[in-house]
């Protein structure tokens, strides 16, 4: 025999509808679904690109500024180089330090952008400023390793005249040995150290 097993029925609830909201008979339109939400956005974005921009064009303004200091400063810097052995790389190493300094806090992508373009034209300066230098150096140098094997020659040949041939072939040598001079001044050394 099978028993049922019957579930209690729950008492039923019917809740009053009550004033629903008078909709008056129109159409909703964008104000309705937050037009004026979105347009204020879009009025907040385009001060805030404004603002952006501003700190960009200032930002370039503090690069170019900053990157021609640096540059009057060095440029003195290697003049008053040019006449001591004050070592270029540790003069260029301080340069770029400064240079890198002036863009960190730059937050624009036109800010680095200027620090880039004005920072390679400093350094583009640097360099030609600072390789004149160091062919400057050479020729001195040059000149004056020249002035000692002339007088180690001269001693020779004043002991042995007939070394005269073989300092000859020395001069040839030693002016093969100035790599760091060019072609012109080697031969203008050579010349005066074989009339010599």
């Amino acid at each position: 025999h099978t028993e049922e097993i019957l579930m209690p029925k729950l008492p039923q609830y019917t809740a009053p509808l009550g004033q629903l909201p008078a909709a008056g008979g129109r159409r909703a339109g964008a104000e309705d679904f937050g037009a004026d939400i979105a347009a204020g956005l879009g009025a907040v974005a385009k001060a805030g690109q404004k603002v952006y921009d501003d700190i960009g064009d200032n930002e370039a303004r503090k690069a170019m500024i900053g990157t021609t200091q640096v540059r009057a400063k060095y440029a003195k810097r290697l003049d008053e180089a040019a006449n001591s052995s004050e070592d270029m790389a540790k003069i260029r190493q301080e340069m770029n330090d400064e240079l890198s300094r002036i863009g960190d806090n730059f937050v624009t992508q036109k800010g680095h952008e200027a620090l880039t373009y004005h920072s390679t034209n400093t350094s583009m300066m640097f360099e030609e400023q600072a390789n004149a230098i160091t062919v400057k150096r050479a020729g001195a140098d040059a000149k004056l390793d020249a002035t000692n094997f002339l007088n180690s020659v001269n001693t020779l040949l004043e002991k042995s005249p007939l070394y005269l041939t073989q300092a000859l072939r020395d001069v040839d040598d030693f002016v093969m040995t100035l790599t760091r001079v060019s072609p012109e001044m080697r031969s203008a050394i050579a010349q005066e150290l074989k009339l010599e």
